[in-house]
């Protein structure tokens, strides 16, 4: 049972932030302020209904405006499909091979769907990255590394949204952080490599109880600077504070907003309600008159 108060509470903070990023007063390097509001949120609750159709809908769009991928309606069926792939299948181990299978479903509606989930046999460049990306020949090799520490970060997921070990959230989200970026860096296909790493990252937030999140096109520019910094310096506490917010978008848009619905809706459902008696207190008061006369 959740506390009511701790939980108004929780609501408020929120939309504080949600006014904050409206005005665009929100973004800091200090980490203080996302870290807590995170840490109290998922001390208190965690649960989502991640089928919401209209966060399915600006996933969908954000991912495919991210990469500048014309809006053709195979794209658009493919993203949903891996989305509701994430939500609501339960993979038992995963691994860097996953990937194979989230591109499968990414372009599982294209002409040349049979080509899906075959790593790359070529060289690769990431337009406006310096970043040197992983030699083709290397990626199997890169893959049995990763393999271990997806699989160590799957367990860790599970943990957390079972035993409810609200203190490891915070080292969770960092960890898987940094996953994302080692993983981005080995580009194993020709194309949807963002899109699928994303899509791992956010398999491993589902499982760990946090939601998926999606990066506008407007934010791109922060994304790549706060990545390709942390790969430079080897600090990625910018990237973190991304993801952070990114995390606390994903909460505003399916629950604190949800949270708000509901309870203008109660209200007016009490005002109809306190109409209809003050109504019928006046109809008995007119019917009493009548009878007097």
């Amino acid at each position: 049972m959740i506390d009511k108060q701790r939980y108004c509470s929780i609501v408020e903070r929120f939309l504080a932030y949600k006014y904050r990023k409206e005005n665009n007063i929100l973004y800091s390097d200090d980490l203080t302020i996302p870290e807590q509001l995170v840490e109290d949120y998922f001390d208190l609750k965690k649960s989502y209904n991640l089928n919401d159709k209209e966060f399915i809908r600006k996933y969908v769009e954000n991912e495919l405006n991210f990469e500048e991928i014309d809006h053709c309606e195979t794209q658009k069926k493919g993203m949903r499909s891996l989305y509701k792939f994430l939500v609501n299948e339960d993979i038992e181990q995963l691994n860097f091979y996953t990937l194979k299978l989230f591109h499968k479903k990414l372009f599982e509606y294209e002409k040349y769907s049979e080509y899906a989930g075959e790593f790359r046999k070529a060289p690769a460049y990431l337009k406006g990255d310096p970043t040197n990306l992983v030699a083709w020949e290397n990626i199997y090799r890169e893959a049995l590394y990763l393999n271990k520490r997806i699989s160590v970060m799957h367990e860790k997921a599970k943990k957390i949204k079972e035993e409810k070990e609200t203190e490891e959230v915070l080292s969770f989200i960092y960890d898987t952080v940094n996953l994302s970026a080692d993983m981005l860096l080995v580009h194993p296909f020709v194309d949807g490599n963002g899109r699928t790493v994303r899509a791992l990252t956010n398999k491993l937030f589902i499982d760990a109880g946090i939601p998926p999140v999606y990066v506008t096109p407007k934010e791109k520019h922060e994304y790549i600077k706060a990545l390709v910094n942390g790969r430079e310096t080897n600090d990625y506490s910018e990237l973190y504070g991304f993801y952070l917010y990114k995390i606390c978008d994903s909460i505003v848009i399916l629950d604190i907003d949800k949270e708000i619905e509901r309870e203008h809706k109660l209200h007016k459902e009490d005002k109809k309600e306190s109409v209809k008696r003050l109504v019928k207190v006046l109809k008995h008061r007119r019917d009493s008159i009548s009878d007097c006369h």
